[in-house]
């Protein structure tokens, strides 16, 4: 019975918990550059030519094991200037696992409409780059890059040939 209970308190005492916890050391804010930062006037014409490719340097997320073999996630943000990416009302583009990305002029367009910017009118518009880890931890945040953006109004009136108006309010 002795035996027993020294060789029971033995196993118990001699096991310990081996694991290998991973920490979060650091990584380095992407840097974002445009193929053009010149003042954009958008035209339908050109719709799906590609207005301006964004690129950008990798994060390095850095863990205690080492760099990082998790992916990375971006997102391409477009706010006005001045705004710091605070507006409810930004653009945001998710871009998995790539280092570039072309943006139509038709998408560009799409986008500064939909933050109710006026067409035919210049703004001011900034883009960052958003780069995080899988649900969307960690985020790292490139520096700012400012374009005069003119967008176009992508409405097609189909007006028909003759025009009826129905009722007694016209002769």
């Amino acid at each position: 019975l002795l035996f027993g209970t020294i060789f029971t308190a033995a196993m118990f005492l001699s096991c310990s918990k081996d694991e290998n916890k991973d920490f979060y050391e650091g990584g380095t804010a992407p840097v974002l550059s445009a193929s053009s930062t010149s003042a954009l006037v958008l035209t339908l014409a050109n719709k799906n030519n590609v207005a301006v490719t964004f690129n950008w340097t990798n994060p390095n997320y850095q863990f205690t094991s080492g760099i990082s073999s998790q992916d990375v996630y971006y997102t391409l943000q477009i706010d006005t200037t001045n705004s710091n990416f605070t507006n409810p009302g930004k653009a945001e583009i998710a871009i998995a696992k790539d280092l570039s990305y072309g943006l139509t002029v038709g998408d560009l367009n799409t986008k500064l409409l939909a933050m109710n910017l006026l067409e035919n009118v210049p703004h001011n518009v900034e883009f960052r780059l958003k780069a995080t880890l899988l649900n969307s931890t960690v985020p790292l945040y490139s520096n700012v890059v400012k374009i005069v953006i003119t967008p176009y109004l992508d409405v097609v009136y189909p007006v028909p040939a003759n025009l009826y108006i129905t009722g007694s309010a016209t002769p």
